[in-house]
C-alpha cells in the first residue's frame, strides 16, 4: 500500500500536534509541582523528567520507637536459626549470608516435629516473657494492660503493688471455691 502525499501530510500534522500537546502537558506538570513546592518537583528537575514528578509520593515519617519498649519475642524458627547459624557458617565460610539463611531454612523444614519441640517450647517461654514485659511497660505508661471496655477502664487502678495483687488473687480463689473444695461453674443457664 502506497501512501499519497495528502495522507503523509495529515500524518505529519497529527504527529506535530501530539508532540506539541505532550510538551504543553509536561510544562503544566512541572509548573503545578513547582507551585505546590513538593519534594517531587525538586526530584523531577534533578532527574529532568516530568513523569517522575507525577508518580512520586512524599515519604511518610516513621513514628519513633520507644527505647524502653520491650523487644519482640522470637519465633521457634528464629531461635533455631540462632543456635544453628554459627555451625553453618563454620561449615560454609565462603557462602553469602542470604544463602546461609536458605540452608538454615532447608534444615528447619527437614526437622521432625519431635526435633522442633525444644525450640517451640523456648518460643512459648519467649512469648510469655514478652507478654509480661508488655503488661508492665503499659502499666508504666498509665494505660490499661489489657483491652477492656471503656466503662471498666476508669474503674481499674493504673498500677498496684505486687503484694496487693497476690492478696486479691487469694481472695478471688477463696470466693470461687465452695465448701466441698470444688470450683463453682460460671456458666449461664
Amino acid at each position: 500500500m502506497v501512501l499519497q502525499n495528502t495522507d503523509r501530510n495529515r500524518i505529519d500534522q497529527v504527529i506535530q500536534n501530539l508532540t506539541k500537546n505532550l510538551k504543553d502537558f509536561s510544562e503544566i506538570l512541572l509548573n503545578s509541582s513547582e507551585l505546590a513546592g513538593s519534594e517531587a518537583s525538586s526530584n523531577a528537575t534533578g532527574n529532568g523528567s516530568a513523569a517522575s514528578a507525577a508518580t512520586e509520593k512524599p515519604k511518610k515519617k516513621k513514628a519513633e520507637k520507644d527505647p524502653n519498649a520491650p523487644k519482640r519475642n522470637l519465633s521457634s524458627y528464629m531461635l533455631y536459626s540462632q543456635s544453628v547459624r554459627p555451625d553453618v557458617v563454620k561449615q560454609n565460610p565462603t557462602v553469602r549470608p542470604v544463602d546461609i539463611a536458605k540452608i538454615i531454612g532447608e534444615k528447619w523444614n527437614a526437622l521432625t516435629d519431635k526435633e522442633k519441640q525444644p525450640f517451640v517450647k523456648a518460643a512459648e517461654k519467649e512469648k510469655a516473657r514478652f507478654d509480661k514485659e508488655t503488661k508492665s511497660y503499659k502499666a508504666t505508661l498509665g494505660e490499661p494492660a489489657e483491652s477492656t471496655p471503656a466503662k471498666r477502664k476508669a474503674e481499674q487502678p493504673i498500677a498496684e503493688p505486687a503484694s496487693e495483687k497476690k492478696e486479691k488473687k487469694k481472695s478471688k480463689k477463696a470466693s470461687h471455691e465452695s465448701s466441698d473444695g470444688k470450683k463453682k461453674s460460671h456458666k449461664k443457664k
